[in-house]
């Protein structure tokens, strides 16, 4: 059985709480667990230490721990402030605080702008960002290749054309 990821919880809080900027990488946590290994205070099973898979050679439970720094993250319990990077979240003042309300409706409006004047939202050399729909709760853009002069009439024509969707929380 695998060693479920919340046991990996003390190593990378031992690892933000002295880490010189309290910042850390994945790498600094599954050393520091290596180092708990070694000196018999960490325990790993013999499917942990199994490789991910055939062509991956690595072992299971260092790939659960990235997997736990994601987790973490996601719930708000620690902060991702660049690639392999992570770091206690930071209080910010009420200065810095976002009102999200108001940003969705700021993102909207620009958003409404760009589809009115069928401009853009994006443009650089290989593709465009085109807005397609503005709702309550999601803005719809289509990002086509550069052969395009304007928003196709298809959501996909040979692979050249996507639609996604912004929503409230990814704002």
């Amino acid at each position: 059985m695998v060693t479920p990821s919340i046991e990996f919880d003390p190593a990378i809080y031992w690892c933000l709480d002295h880490s010189e900027e309290g910042i850390i990488s994945p790498e600094a946590v599954v050393e520091r667990i290596g180092k708990l290994v070694e000196d018999n205070e960490f325990s790993l099973t013999p499917e942990d230490i199994a490789y991910t898979s055939k062509t991956n050679k690595q072992p299971k439970w260092n790939r659960n721990v990235r997997n736990r720094l994601l987790r973490l993250k996601q719930d708000g319990l620690i902060a991702h402030i660049g690639p392999n990077q992570y770091t206690k979240p930071r209080d910010l003042s009420d200065q810095l605080r976002i009102d999200h309300d108001k940003a969705w409706k700021k993102c909207a409006e620009t958003a409404l702008f760009y589809k009115e004047n069928k401009m853009p939202l994006i443009s650089n050399e290989t593709f465009n960002v085109f807005v397609r729909s503005i709702g309550p709760d999601s803005i719809m853009l289509t990002k086509t290749s550069k052969n395009y002069d304007r928003l196709p009439a298809m959501e996909h024509y040979n692979g050249q054309v996507s639609t996604f969707s912004l929503n409230p929380p990814s704002i």
